[in-house]
């Protein structure tokens, strides 16, 4: 496949370029100049001319291939469909850390539409207490309770340490799993990259 499908570049990105080409052409004339008498000059300026054409694009072009092929694995991969009564998020923690009844009824509603009979989340994901907000309905009300070890059997969790992996340059990937706590089986993952601008774009992104 041609690399140019892949090279995406905005205005701002031709601008620095077309800037970038005149600069070296500049220099390029007055090499030209100062070697004006000396017969092997163009094989000087000739490969330093087509290094500055393809400098712009070697890592756009290499950044914008690797992501378009790592994103034919992005999206969810479902293994095996399981019918649960609740599951332990945790990727998003939760600051409820009392006991007590959910008494806004826009929270209550939340958890109605989300369909499942109780929730888990760890309290302050990033503490290691490791204690468990449990959510669930009881008597029509919702009802949160702090336990010690969490109920459900599916937990869903970033697949590594850090919400985004590098995995190339300028490239990241964000997975999530959907793990049965009891055989440590992945039942579904969810997938999705990242990609970042090459050294033409950052110059005004930055």
């Amino acid at each position: 496949e041609s690399l140019t499908k892949y090279v995406h570049m905005s205005i701002f990105g031709w601008i620095i370029i077309f800037v970038f080409y005149a600069i070296c052409a500049a220099a390029l004339g007055l090499i030209l100049y100062v070697l004006r008498r000396t017969r092997l000059r163009w094989l000087i300026v000739i490969p330093l001319a087509l290094i500055a054409l393809a400098l712009p694009w070697i890592d756009e072009a290499q950044i914008s291939w690797h992501f378009a092929q790592a994103c034919k694995d992005a999206g969810v991969h479902i293994t095996r469909q399981v019918t649960v009564d609740g599951y332990l998020d945790e990727v998003v923690g939760s600051s409820r850390d009392k006991p007590g009844i959910i008494a806004d009824p826009g929270a209550a509603k939340q958890l109605d539409d989300g369909g499942f009979k109780f929730y888990e989340r760890k309290i302050n994901r990033s503490s290691a207490t490791g204690k468990i907000s449990h959510i669930e309905k009881v008597d029509g009300e919702w009802k949160a309770t702090i336990i010690d070890k969490p109920k459900a059997r599916y937990h869903y969790r970033l697949a590594g340490p850090q919400r985004e992996q590098p995995i190339g340059f300028r490239l990241q990937k964000r997975e999530k799993v959907v793990v049965d706590a009891m055989t440590g089986e992945v039942v579904a993952r969810q997938v999705g990259y990242n990609r970042y601008p090459g050294w033409v774009e950052s110059l005004w992104l930055g």
